[in-house]
């Protein structure tokens, strides 16, 4: 039976204990902002935090089980903490995790990297916009995410140089096909999903392949 604790009885250690789950341990951690569930690859150093925000319709429970996201990230073969967050499970709902660095901090894990990723499908675009503030936040995919205003994104853009987004587009085609008109090229892309909205995140295909192309930059740097 998977334990539910407290952030705070977390122990220091680069990969955090759990039950075996796709090869790897999986914990659910309860912090001020919310549960969050934490999955890496067995005892292995931890190079990267990569960081799941789902979409409407879902809890990070429902998303965690039913998307096999544990699954998916062992694919992935990153030497990385998952953390895979509470999100609005529709538009009327606010956003839940707003302090993307005082939520990590609450895992009281040591010498946790620097190297972030963060994911976000369909609606947890909002959440990703809120955490456009932290320095984390330099490598976004949006998985069909594009909604709402874009000012946010080329605001954040244009403060840093080095950020990239990546755009899985399918519902936000329209959306992104726009952006892309005056997005800089060097920090942003845009890729045509070819199959439907929740197959993006239910297919094993793209959020696997995002993994790994976040991990090959990883390895060059």
């Amino acid at each position: 039976m998977l334990a539910l604790i407290a952030a705070s009885l977390l122990s220091s250690t680069s990969c955090p204990t759990g039950v075996s789950l796709a090869g790897g341990h999986h914990s659910k951690v309860v912090t001020t902002q919310g549960p969050v569930h934490l999955w890496c690859r067995g005892d292995r150093e931890l190079t990267s935090v990569v960081v799941y925000v789902h979409g409407y319709w879902d809890t990070a429970d429902s998303a965690f089980d039913g998307h096999q996201l544990a699954q998916q990230f062992a694919a992935s073969q990153l030497d990385a903490l998952f953390v895979v967050v509470e999100a609005p499970s529709g538009p009327k709902q606010n956003v839940v995790v707003t302090d993307l660095d005082a939520m990590l901090s609450e895992l009281k894990i040591s010498d946790l990297p620097r190297r972030t990723l963060l994911i976000g499908h369909s609606g947890g675009n909002r959440t990703l916009k809120q955490w456009l503030r932290s320095d984390r936040a330099r490598d976004v995919v949006l998985l069909d995410g594009l909604y709402g205003s874009t000012k946010e994104w080329t605001e954040w853009l244009g403060k840093n140089g080095d950020a990239r987004l990546a755009l899985v587009s399918q519902h936000t085609a329209p959306q992104a096909d726009q952006f892309m008109k005056t997005a800089p090229r060097a920090q942003v892309s845009n890729t045509a999903a070819g199959c439907s909205h929740m197959a993006i995140v239910k297919g094993g295909e793209w959020l696997v392949r995002e993994l790994r192309a976040f991990g090959s930059r990883d390895s060059r740097s």
